[in-house]
């Protein structure tokens, strides 16, 4: 650089070193907009973000934007692995099942049809989820039991099936899974929908370039429905979490949002919206798990 006052200057000399610095969940969230209270953020977790574990122990920091849901939660029988940006959590054996919860706090999640929602999230299924005579189940996030009279439910691969649901409308989404090899591979999942008409739900492998859409359009729309004496829970069945992920599941970072209008796209936003956001979210994140 030179500086120059009047007719003098002094030069000097700079080396500049960057670093590759892996953006944490909440960083990326935060540059697409969707941390601020106005979009309904209740539960944000995630195993590289020091802010919301430190690597150890059970109690986990939900890096949430409102109140919908508890601000810690326990893990239930998942365990720290991984390092650095590829940090995980790893579902292990013991009695009782292996996920983490939330609380029941989501009453005001589908009850009107200006209501909305939206997941998405990392896995490492360590079975052939596409194949139809496997009885394991991937209970993503679920509220309630998995019945017409619920708030929420995603499950991903029991008879080849990405499944979903919301209020009094079962099977919003029951779609077959395409071939591929699902085992000990990173997965990443995603859904939205608005009960008065709404939805887009998508898959990818760290390794791909583009989601592989489901579902996407404007029409779909859900009944609103409670069932509020279960506890939200990831990685298992909230009336019976004996029901659970299988031994060797990995879950990596895991949003959610609900209880609004506005919740992750705002309501004069269309679901091309939900994509793009989807597909920001993705290309920013895989990068942690290929």
């Amino acid at each position: 650089l030179r500086a120059t006052a009047n007719s003098k200057t002094a030069d000097r000399s700079f080396n500049i070193i960057t670093a590759n610095v892996i953006p944490t969940m909440y960083d990326i969230l935060n540059a697409n907009s969707l941390t601020g209270t106005g979009r309904n953020l209740a539960i944000l977790v995630d195993p590289y973000d020091t802010n919301s574990y430190s690597g150890s122990g059970t109690s986990v920091t939900n890096l949430r934007g409102n109140t919908l849901a508890t601000a810690t939660t326990t893990l239930n029988n998942l365990t720290f692995g991984g390092s650095g940006a590829g940090a995980y959590w790893e579902a292990t054996s013991g009695s009782g099942g292996r996920y983490m919860h939330f609380g029941n706090g989501m009453s005001g999640l589908v009850d009107n049809t200006s209501d909305a929602w939206a997941y998405c999230g990392w896995w490492r299924f360590p079975w052939e989820v596409d194949d139809t005579s496997n009885s394991n189940i991937g209970w993503i996030i679920n509220d309630g039991d998995w019945s017409p009279n619920n708030q929420v439910g995603f499950r991903f691969g029991q008879s080849n099936g990405f499944r979903v649901h919301s209020g009094n409308t079962s099977n919003l989404c029951n779609f077959g899974l395409p071939s591929a090899t699902y085992t000990d591979k990173w997965i990443f999942l995603c859904f939205w929908h608005r009960v008065s008409g709404g939805r887009f739900a998508a898959q990818a492998f760290a390794t791909d370039t583009n989601l592989t859409l489901h579902a996407s359009d404007s029409t779909s729309s859900s009944t609103s429905g409670q069932n509020s004496s279960y506890n939200m829970v990831i990685g298992a069945r909230p009336d019976n979490t004996n029901e659970t992920i299988p031994q060797g599941t990995r879950l990596g970072s895991q949003v959610f949002f609900g209880g609004g209008g506005d919740s992750f796209i705002t309501t004069s936003e269309g679901v091309s919206d939900a994509q793009t956001k989807f597909e920001a979210i993705f290309d920013a994140t895989k990068g942690r798990y290929v």
